[in-house]
């Protein structure tokens, strides 16, 4: 259904679901490395520096993973939710708490580059999103649902997503104050997002069959650091990044709008700059 909701509760659930669980401890693993396939890294939350995942190792709240070309990595976690990691992505586990026995859940994945397939786990009693996929433009509340996100930048270096629920529902919200938006997407619909702008129905479409296996597709092989795209809808952002051809590369850390000013000319001399002699009242 393509509705807008304004709705100040839900916006409400977001901020409680984004602050709870802080005091709870950053050091119990909650989920675990069920495939590795190629180089994958976990950064631990203080360490200084990555180190390679393993098949069965753990990670917990705060952990970063990064997956490099031709890479991809598997999480499970401990409410038996799967969450596929794409060749090069960066996520990080913000937070994680499952409690079996209240059937009660809390989880924040922040995406900030690259593709995920979240499979989540049905809890009987969760009547809101209680798993959240965080992007830098949306926040995707989930709940029983199975879901892909993907995460990038256009050749101005602005941020784009695209989400699509093969089956279940998601909620998406703003993550930007400025730009205010609420809706729900349900079986086979997908949304695109783009900085800066306000979705719209144009941006919400079914997308299944042929159209479908396109974007499951990037989840084997992840998508280019920049891409030129076309338009805001769905499909429009995943042809272009299919037309950008398969990444070869890791995404640099900065776009090129983004990097460093070239170095200064050196000063003139204190002759040609100070020629009363008062140079030592500049610095």
């Amino acid at each position: 259904m393509k509705k807008w909701i304004k709705s100040c509760g839900a916006l409400a659930i977001i901020s409680l679901v984004l602050g709870l669980w802080a005091a709870s401890s950053l050091a119990d693993d909650v989920c675990r490395f069920t495939e590795v396939v190629g180089q994958v890294n976990l950064m631990k939350f203080g360490a200084g520096e990555a180190v390679p995942a393993k098949e069965e190792m753990g990670a917990a709240e705060k952990d970063m993973v990064n997956t490099k070309v031709a890479s991809r990595a598997q999480l499970k976690f401990i409410d038996a939710s799967m969450l596929t990691i794409a060749p090069l992505s960066d996520v990080t586990i913000e937070s994680y708490m499952y409690d079996a026995s209240k059937a009660r859940r809390h989880g924040v994945i922040d995406l900030t580059q690259g593709v995920v397939h979240a499979v989540v786990t049905n809890l009987q009693k969760a009547r809101e999103p209680d798993v959240l996929i965080k992007t830098p433009t949306a926040i995707m509340g989930i709940r029983g649902t199975t879901a892909v996100v993907l995460c990038g930048r256009d050749e101005k270096c602005q941020p784009f997503e695209v989400v699509h629920v093969p089956e279940g529902v998601v909620e998406v919200y703003s993550a930007d104050p400025n730009l205010k938006f609420s809706l729900t997407l349900g079986n086979g619909e997908a949304l695109g997002l783009v900085a800066g702008q306000i979705p719209g129905p144009k941006d919400i479409m079914m997308l299944k069959g042929a159209d479908a296996a396109k974007l499951n597709k990037l989840v084997d092989t992840g998508i280019p650091a920049v891409v030129h795209l076309k338009g805001s809808n769905p499909l429009a952002i995943v042809n272009a990044i299919i037309a950008a051809g398969p990444p070869t590369a890791a995404p640099s850390k900065t776009c090129p709008a983004e990097e460093a000013p070239p170095p200064p000319a050196p000063p003139p001399p204190p002759e040609q700059s100070n020629p009363l002699g008062t140079g030592g009242l500049h610095s």
